[in-house]
């Protein structure tokens, strides 16, 4: 799932380059810096960071989601595009700091849809559209080898 999660921040830092221009001229600044974390905006600094592909997934979808209003007036976004957005916050967290339980294949079926979802959003034609079909394809079988497994043991 992290390679996904890469994929798609590159997406993401490709579709806030294009539109965040379009709706201020002091678009960094009004769209980016001010919407960071303190620690995101101290590691901007640090870094010397002027370009969106410079941030994190996790930066990345505090600027979308805190800019929601005016982002999703200019790309015409459909209204659950927002829980994807808050939901894609937690699925960052979750592969980010994995704990020692393993994902079981439901979880990773529905970050993968929920990632698929949004990217379908920003970008239709995107390579990445099938690379998450495959996880998500690869994650019911899965399913299923449980449910099968589970219904051998109880007999």
């Amino acid at each position: 799932m992290n390679h996904l999660l890469n994929q798609a921040t590159s997406e993401l830092a490709s579709f806030l380059t294009l539109h965040l221009p379009r709706l201020s001229s002091n678009w960094w600044q009004d769209f980016v810096d001010s919407k960071l974390s303190f620690n995101q905006r101290q590691f901007v600094q640090w870094q010397g960071a002027n370009s969106l592909y410079q941030l994190d997934f996790a930066a990345l979808l505090r600027v979308i989601d805190l800019g929601w209003w005016e982002i999703s007036k200019c790309c015409f976004f459909p209204r659950e595009t927002r829980c994807w957005v808050k939901e894609l916050q937690s699925v960052r967290n979750r592969w980010a700091r994995p704990s020692a339980q393993p994902i079981v294949p439901s979880d990773f079926y529905r970050d993968a849809d929920t990632l698929g979802r949004f990217i379908a959003v920003l970008n239709p034609d995107s390579e990445l559209l099938r690379a998450i079909e495959s996880v998500k394809a690869r994650s019911i079988l899965a399913m299923a080898n449980d449910v099968t497994r589970s219904s051998t043991d109880a007999s």
